[in-house]
């Protein structure tokens, strides 16, 4: 059987397959779209991953590493529970005003701890307003943001009676990431 269409029955075939390809095509096209931010927001987060390996975030983060380091008997008798929760703060507390005052002979690392505090308050902005991808800064810049702020909260609170939101970009970033 040979089906014979009519002229009018194919001009509304072809009217329904234009409007199903027209909106097939939009559809790709905001998928594409939508692709297309998402690798934006994706190579923004990675600028902030490089900036923390170079330049003056770089010589910081080995600064305060070298730093705990030096003090790392210090630091783990905090975790080795020889001493009572008030006194594991208070060790911790005058441990962190050591370095950030008094360690490098005088100099101290408040500036470099303010270089990473501002790095991640950076990132946090980032992420709030959608420029960068929240899953992929928590994948590469996760544990170091939690290192930052388990080992100088005192400091980040100490300093909020001045400045209230000392801090604040990391402390969200790191209330954000999955827990370990």
């Amino acid at each position: 059987m040979v089906m014979i269409w009519t002229l009018t029955e194919l001009v509304q075939l072809f009217d329904i397959a234009t409007k199903v390809l027209v909106i097939a095509g939009g559809g790709f096209t905001a998928w594409q779209y939508h692709q297309t931010i998402v690798t934006a927001r994706i190579e923004r987060t990675f600028e902030y991953v490089e900036t923390l390996s170079r330049g003056r975030d770089a010589e910081s983060r080995l600064a305060i590493t070298t730093e705990l380091l030096n003090r790392q008997r210090q630091l783990r008798a905090l975790h080795e529970g020889k001493l009572s929760p008030n006194d594991a703060r208070q060790v911790h507390t005058n441990t962190v005003r050591f370095l950030v005052r008094d360690s490098r002979d005088g100099r101290g690392l408040a500036l470099e701890i303010d270089t990473i505090a501002n790095l991640f308050q950076e990132v946090q902005i980032c992420i709030e307003h959608s420029l960068c991808e929240a899953e992929v800064a928590q994948a590469f810049l996760g544990e170091t943001g939690r290192n930052y702020w388990n080992n100088f909260e005192p400091h980040f609170m100490e300093q909020r009676a001045m400045i209230p939101d000392y801090g604040a970009g990391l402390e969200r970033f790191v209330k954000a990431l999955p827990k370990p």
